[in-house]
Order: C-alpha cells, then structure tokens, then sequence
C-alpha cells in the first residue's frame, strides 16, 4: 500500500474508533475497500491490513450488517464451480424510514 493510501486508511479507522459505532478496524477496512477501483479478497485485505483471517472476516461482516461493504461471490473460471468471495464499499448513503 503506498504512503498515501495508508494514512487515509489509519485516519478512517481513528475516525470510526472515535465515532462509538465502528471500531478502528472497520473503519481501516472501510477506508482500503473504498479506494480500490476493484473489489478485494480476504487474502488481499488480511495482506494490506495485516490481520488475522478471522478477524478481518469477523469485521467485514460488521461492515455488511451496516450496509457500509457489499460480499460479491464470483465463479472462479480454473476451477469446477468453486466460488469466490470479494468484497468493496457500498455506494450510496443509508434510506430514509
């Protein structure tokens, strides 16, 4: 990740500490995810981020309950019907009720 995209990454996970409803590391995963013209993999977050599987997974699905990531599941084109899993920032704010 170049200097540029870290400190924008630490400063939304800072923000999102602060903001009492995402914890730092959504807030990193948010930032990383909404950067990217593409989606990311687990394997490709766990690398920039340098976390865990679990807890990057236990964190994106937070991310997803707050409607703030979207899960993509792509068929792998080598492999007999496996599936993918990817992930990028929702656009769009939240609905009014």
């Amino acid at each position: 990740m170049d200097r540029a995209t870290a400190i924008f990454v630490e400063g939304m996970g800072a923000a999102a500490a602060t903001s009492g409803v995402l914890t730092q590391l959504q807030g990193r995963i948010f930032g990383l995810l909404y950067l990217q013209r593409a989606s990311l993999s687990l394997d490709e977050i766990v690398f920039e981020l340098g976390q865990s599987k679990g807890n990057v997974s236990i964190n994106i699905r937070g991310l997803v309950d707050w409607h703030r990531a979207r899960t993509i599941t792509r068929r792998r084109a080598t492999s007999g019907g496996s599936c993918r899993k990817s992930w990028n920032a929702a656009s769009g704010g939240t609905s009014a009720r």
